[in-house]
């Protein structure tokens, strides 16, 4: 009977876990001077993957993300269908066999994001709906 009702507690956390995460809304934000104000889902899933290394005017592509983050999870589970473990995995493994110079940096808070994307050139990141930007940032619509 208690492992009964241990399993049904579980499966109750990890609804409401899995509906926290999809109820947030994630927007895709660049630096003001990149030239492209939409990517597809392929674009974006090439950026972050480090396959797409330049915008389309051939300028370099600078990524951010957050560090361990519901917003991060919900970015990598939404656009990248992949875990924050599997997306942490795949840069570290990219750098390892020389196919990445670094891994993306990895900021604390979302307002660092804002400050990191609005102060690099070529940048990309995210942040979690109502986060407040600056004129020297944008956000990209993802089609």
């Amino acid at each position: 009977m208690k492992k009964k009702i241990m399993l049904i507690v579980s499966c109750m956390l990890a609804i409401v876990c899995i509906s926290s995460v999809a109820a947030q809304e994630v927007f895709i934000i660049a630096n003001a001077g990149v030239p492209d104000n939409a990517l597809s889902l392929q674009e974006l899933k090439n950026i972050f993957n480090g396959k797409q290394r330049s915008w389309s005017d051939k300028s370099r592509i600078e990524i951010g993300t957050l560090v361990d983050s519901t917003t991060h999870d919900v970015f990598t589970q939404t656009y990248l269908n992949r875990t924050a473990r599997q997306f942490e995995n795949h840069w570290r493994r990219l750098v390892f066999s020389g196919r990445a110079r670094t891994i993306p940096d990895s900021l604390a808070t979302q307002q660092e994001m804002v400050r990191f994307v609005g102060s690099t050139a070529g940048a990309i990141g995210y942040i979690s709906a109502g986060t407040l930007i600056d004129d020297n940032i944008k956000i990209l619509t993802i089609k």
